[in-house]
């Protein structure tokens, strides 16, 4: 082993060499040290944006409705006022001199204070004539109530009446529709198909009033007060009324008639009448 002995350096080279030795040391310390990866930035913050809660509205205990008006109708006029002489009446509690009887299609009956149209066979028509005759102009009404019936069954009043082959009907669909039909000679003619009204109220057991106004040959069918249509008819020479009762394919159909009423009319305070459908 050579024990050289280490120069010591004096003066400007001594402070060069010494630089030089500490930055090489330096270098090697920081060799030494791990390195690790720098992490990646951090993403930049985002907003967020709060949505608001859904408000929720608390029924009261008993809700409100919001009312919507209903159609406005023209007022019909009071057809009770104005009316002459009362002709005939008839609550049917005592037996009258109606034109009843039975055979084997059905039958018209007094019985209850009632005055009951039975038919028991399909496309079958009976009708029970009032003792009476109605003048030129007048004013009937009835009541009645179907028991059994059927949409195709049909009744109401007879006016004009001469007999089962002439007359004019105002009738009531048990569906609630109403038409009126003309027979001369036996011959049907719709002069109003069947057409469906508020007015009436339909099904079985359930009273409607059913009432004709003959005025001028104008012939107006109210059903509980409210004017449902207008013929006009010339042709027919008789002077009778009757209740009517047609089945269609019904085998058994029965109406109970009440409170028949027949007035004269007073020409002084008469509704106005508008032209209605020529026969």
């Amino acid at each position: 082993m050579n024990n050289r002995p280490i120069p010591v350096l004096k003066g400007p080279a001594a402070i060069i060499r010494l630089l030089a030795i500490v930055a090489a040391i330096t270098a090697f310390a920081s060799g030494c040290v791990s390195t690790q990866e720098e992490p990646p930035a951090s993403p930049p913050a985002q907003t967020r944006t709060i949505t608001p809660s859904p408000t929720f509205n608390i029924p009261s205990a008993e809700p409100t409705s919001t009312h919507t008006p209903s159609p406005s109708l023209t007022p019909t006029p009071d057809y009770l006022s104005g009316l002459g002489a009362l002709l005939f009446a008839d609550t049917f509690d005592n037996p009258g001199e109606w034109v009843l009887g039975q055979d084997q299609s059905g039958a018209a009956s007094l019985s209850d204070g009632r005055l009951s149209l039975v038919i028991s066979t399909p496309s079958t028509v009976r009708t029970a004539a009032a003792p009476t005759d109605t003048p030129e102009d007048f004013f009937v009404s009835v009541t009645a109530r179907p028991e059994i019936c059927r949409p195709g069954d049909v009744f109401g009043l007879a006016v004009k009446y001469a007999s089962d082959s002439e007359h004019l009907r105002f009738l009531l669909d048990c569906d609630g529709s109403v038409s009126a039909v003309l027979v001369e000679g036996g011959n049907r003619l719709t002069l109003v198909p069947e057409t469906p009204t508020f007015a009436a109220m339909s099904g079985a057991r359930v009273s409607n009033e059913l009432s004709v106004r003959s005025q001028d040959s104008i012939y107006t069918f109210i059903i509980n007060g409210i004017e449902v249509f207008q013929v006009k008819e010339t042709r027919l020479q008789g002077s009778g009324v009757a209740i009517i009762l047609r089945s269609d394919s019904s085998e058994l159909s029965t109406v109970n008639f009440d409170n028949f009423r027949l007035f004269s009319l007073s020409p002084d305070t008469l509704p106005s009448t508008t032209p209605g459908p020529s026969s």
